[in-house]
């Protein structure tokens, strides 16, 4: 019996030592979690227990590169807005400055400006200029009735013509002013040029109406004014550039081009001076469409050469010049 007891209590015991070897499945499962965090590599922007981790956006290193990057930036703008302000400074000389594309637009709105207010204020029948009438007919065929589409068309050419060259949005007064002078001693030149060739053919001074200041005088002059921007702007920008772009693609020579554009144009100016092109035209004379004709040579080489703004101060000069 006591044999047998002591047998009971030995398996007892080997069982009870056999059970505590035995690991548990909590036991397995927390080695086994401890061994992987163990062997795992730690990530990139983690930090130990000790210290309060910060995300991406928080880092000191990443801060400085932000603050780095924005003081590039505005050093960048700074820089470039130096260098506008530079350019606009930096200017060129006046035979380059009065043949852009802006200033010619500046030169001539004053002369729009007074020929559009004039011909409401001294509303006759002879204050509309006769290319004025002639290009408003033209429009009337294809249903287009106002007046103010060839003063917006010469603003608009003005405008795209400066765009196309991508040329600043500067002026300086001074050159205007240089170009209204260099103008009226252009068409002083012409005027007298055309009162001497007039005598040595054996004729009369250039008539002129008398410096009555009335009614009428003044629309004579705001219609020589329209006709001396308008003509310009027809008989220059509208033929002779493409005349002169076309010719230089088919001649591959652009000084026989242009030789042949302002021959070509000037015929044209010279004939709708008279009644078998317009009806309201004068009756032909071989004298006065020699003049025209090198009168219109004339102002095409100021176009070409000096520029849009001084060809029609030139033209206004003139013109106006035949009333005093």
């Amino acid at each position: 019996m006591e044999a047998r007891l002591k047998q009971l209590k030995k398996t007892r015991n080997l069982r009870v030592k056999k059970t505590s070897q035995v690991p548990s499945c909590v036991t397995i499962q927390s080695n086994l979690s401890i061994q992987l965090n163990t062997n795992s590599p730690r990530p990139r922007n983690s930090l130990p227990a000790d210290q309060p981790q910060t995300g991406p956006e928080n880092s000191p290193h990443d801060t400085c590169e932000v603050s780095a990057a924005i003081g590039e930036l505005l050093k960048s703008k700074s820089e470039a807005r130096k260098q506008r302000k530079l350019a606009r400074k930096q200017t060129q000389p006046y035979q380059v400055e009065s043949r852009r594309p802006l200033i010619c637009l500046a030169f001539v709105l004053p002369f729009l400006a007074l020929y559009e207010v004039g011909t409401v204020l001294f509303s006759t029948e002879t204050t509309r200029s006769g290319i004025d009438l002639w290009f408003h007919q033209a429009l009337q065929q294809f249903g287009f009735d106002q007046f103010a589409l060839l003063p917006l068309l010469t603003i608009g050419i003005l405008i795209g013509w400066h765009h196309r060259v991508g040329d600043l949005w500067n002026l300086r007064p001074t050159i205007m002013f240089a170009m209204l002078l260099e103008a009226a001693g252009l068409g002083l030149i012409l005027y007298c040029l055309a009162n001497s060739l007039n005598l040595l053919s054996g004729g009369t001074p250039t008539p002129s109406t008398a410096l009555d200041l009335s009614t009428a005088w003044w629309g004579h002059a705001v219609s020589y004014v329209g006709s001396g921007i308008y003509e310009e702007v027809i008989f220059r920008i509208m033929m002779l550039v493409p005349i002169i772009y076309w010719g230089e693609k088919l001649l591959h020579d652009r000084k026989q081009a242009m030789i042949a554009g302002v021959v070509l144009v000037s015929l044209i100016f010279a004939a709708l001076h008279y009644n078998f092109f317009n009806p309201a035209g004068n009756q032909f004379e071989v004298s006065s469409f020699s003049f025209r004709f090198i009168a219109s040579t004339v102002f095409c080489s100021l176009f070409l050469f000096r520029g849009f703004g001084i060809a029609v101060g030139a033209h206004v000069a003139y013109d106006v010049l035949t009333q005093v």
